[in-house]
């Protein structure tokens, strides 16, 4: 053991042979220093102090280039304080020093903080003096600056130990590059992204990843976590932040306990690790390969996906062994292990396609849950689906197990492949499942027209639903900012008072109650009425929804010709010359004639109706086919009509 002098003098000694890396972290900082400099003068110069506010705000607290400087700076330094590991000669010498290796760890470790911390601490105080000098100084800004500074040290101190981890790892520089490549971003990468693709490849009701999985893979990515605290500085990102320093200080430090002095130059220092690290690759590697030739070929699921992941599976583990024996002879070696990962390969390829974790038959239990949420996917007329995004669906349980009982239905004929042998109109329709113990399930599910539309009228009929997804229904007239109504001929903002938008939507509830899917599919929308809301109380913007107009609306009809919007979606007052009349058949053969009869065209210009309301008004009823109008003025309308009036025309 040495005395405290000579352990401060090793110190010493091993920062004069990192001056390089001395000379690197106070430039790059400098640099940064400059940066900010010369954007927030030009941001002064355009006098829009809420950018130069908001600019100063985000460099002070962490931003994506400080970050990026930082984790460059701290990899540098992680190879810089263990590179002497891989190196025959130099490791002799080091390990030979007459101290031991905890101190020896401690040592160089921390000189390596140091030579991050004090040129970053400077850029902080050059970075103050900048703002205070050229007068944007903020009451904020020492709170930011603190945020900053603990995000930074947070991201140094999680990729500084990675980068030790590695280099304890491997014996050789390349490998260990590439070891912190594949860490930082295995799971959020890697893992996730063959999850994802695995269940949009082989699950029929599969839309996007449960609840809190995409926030897991994040967190469970050293570089997501630094590049996740300067987007959302949560509770949760520093807890993660922490953990993860905790657990690679602890593994770099028993690492550099039990490291083998002989184990420099070769490609992994512990032989133990060299089978798990390769399956770790070589499983979703393989099969990343699988689903890219089988996507190339445009086949998703089928057995060019085993092929493929198979191929691959054999590929990288090839490549792992050539790296671990630094021999290409070593390609086939080991076939055994391979052997063993192209069945893991099989293996997890097969639980999505069979579906062994029951992943496309599950619908919960109408008493488990809390609400539910029933939209159609893609459809313009979503609004009169969806639930406002703060909320979910309460229903009764009498409702709810009617729903449910429908929803079962629906699984039972996907399990037996019917709607996808079907040749009828298939809609998608989004299901979010609310379960008491807090969790959201989402599901898609492809069903045929008829099951659609009962799904749909079930739910539409049931009144706590429509009380749910309409906000006339729930917000305070106070809140609203602005009413447009949308007509095929104008856009109009009627002057309303506080009491006159109270009057409007106690109309709008009255005629909503009365109204039901199935009259939605039997008449077309007259005109739009879209509010917007500020429901933050602070005057902006923050949620719209448009409320289409039905001809037995005759209360909302009456109040809004009194303040000066028209109403109706006929082409009644056009001054048409000819029709071109397109009819849709289901053989695709379709009927198409040109009428040019004036007596024929006024006969039925009331039964017209416009495509566009100028709003996001859809109509439920089916369009049987499209009727291109021309007027006096040579101006062309698309207009449809119903099923009868259709017929008429083709007579």
């Amino acid at each position: 053991m040495t005395s405290k002098i000579s352990f401060s003098r090793l110190r010493i000694e091993d920062l004069k042979h990192r001056l390089s890396m001395i000379i690197i972290s106070f430039f790059l900082f400098f640099m940064s220093d400059i940066l900010y400099y010369l954007t927030l003068q030009s941001y002064i110069h355009s006098e829009d102090y809420r950018i130069v506010e908001e600019f100063v705000r985000v460099f002070a607290s962490g931003s994506y280039w400080q970050v990026y400087i930082i984790i460059s700076l701290a990899a540098l330094l992680g190879i810089n304080a263990f590179h002497f590991l891989h190196n025959r000669s130099r490791v002799d010498f080091q390990m030979s020093l007459p101290i031991s290796r905890r101190k020896h760890f401690w040592m160089i470790a921390s000189n390596g903080f140091l030579i991050f911390f004090l040129p970053f601490l400077l850029s902080i105080l050059v970075q103050t003096l900048i703002t205070t000098a050229l007068g944007v100084m903020r009451a904020g800004y020492f709170t930011w600056i603190v945020k900053g500074f603990v995000s930074g040290l947070l991201t140094f101190f999680l990729i500084y130990f990675l980068m030790a981890v590695c280099m304890l790892l491997t014996g050789q520089i390349y490998v260990a590059l590439m070891a912190f490549l594949v860490f930082q971003s295995y799971t959020f990468v890697v893992i996730r992204l063959v999850l994802e693709t695995l269940s949009t490849s082989f699950f029929q009701t599969y839309r996007v990843m449960a609840d809190g999985m995409d926030t897991i893979f994040k967190m469970l990515s050293p570089f997501m976590v630094c590049v996740t605290m300067v987007e959302n500085y949560s509770i949760t990102c520093l807890v993660a932040a922490i953990l993860w320093i905790f657990v690679l200080i602890l593994a770099s430090y028993w690492l550099f306990q039990i490291r083998p002095a002989e184990s420099a130059g070769v490609a992994m220092a512990f032989s133990r690790g060299k089978l798990l690290i390769k399956t770790m690759i070589t499983v979703p590697m393989g099969i990343v390969v699988g689903l890219f030739l089988s996507s190339v070929a445009g086949l998703e699921n089928g057995i060019l996906l085993y092929l493929g992941s198979i191929l691959g599976g054999v590929i990288f583990h090839g490549i792992i062994e050539c790296i671990y024996q630094n021999d290409i002879r070593a390609l086939w070696s080991h076939r055994k292990h391979l052997l063993a990962n192209l069945i893991l390969i099989v293996a997890v390829i097969l639980v999505f396609d069979v579906d062994l974790i029951g992943y496309d038959s599950y619908c919960p239990k109408a008493e488990q849950l809390e609400g539910i949420k029933i939209e159609q996917s893609g459809a313009s007329f979503t609004e009169y689906f969806e639930a406002q995004e703060e909320r979910n669906i309460q229903l009764s349980n009498e409702n709810c197990e009617k729903i449910i009982d429908k929803l079962q239905e629906i699984i039972e004929k996907n399990k037996n492949n019917n709607v996808l042998q079907a040749d009828d109109n298939i809609y998608y329709v989004n299901v979010d499942y609310y379960k008491e113990n807090g969790k959201k399930i989402k599901r898609t599910y492809k069903i045929h027209e008829e099951d659609h539309d009962s799904l749909l009228d079930l739910l539409y009929d049931t009144e706590e639903y429509r009380h749910n997804i309409y906000r006339i229904y729930s917000t305070d007239a106070e809140k609203i900012i602005d009413i447009k109504v949308c007509h095929p001929e104008m856009v109009g903002f009627p002057a309303l008072s506080d009491a006159e938008q109270k009057e409007l939507l106690s109309i709008l509830k009255e005629e909503w109650d009365q109204m039901t899917y199935e009259k939605m599919k039997k008449e077309y929308p007259i005109a739009t009425i879209e509010i917007s809301y500020s429901l933050s109380g602070s005057g902006i913007q923050d949620a719209v929804e448009n409320y289409s107009v039905y001809p037995e609306f005759t209360k909302t009809i009456a109040f809004m010709k009194a303040h000066d919007c028209k109403m109706g979606a006929s082409a009644a007052n056009l001054k048409l010359i000819n029709l071109q009349v397109v009819k849709y058949n289901d053989t695709g053969e379709n009927n198409e004639v040109l009428i040019t009869d004036q007596d024929k065209i006024n006969a039925v210009k009331d039964k017209l109706y416009y495509q566009e309301l100028r709003g996001n008004s859809y109509s439920l009823r089916k369009v049987v086919g499209d009727i291109y109008a021309r007027d006096n003025r040579n101006q062309e309308y698309l207009l449809y009509a119903d099923q009868e009036t259709m017929d008429f025309l083709l007579k």
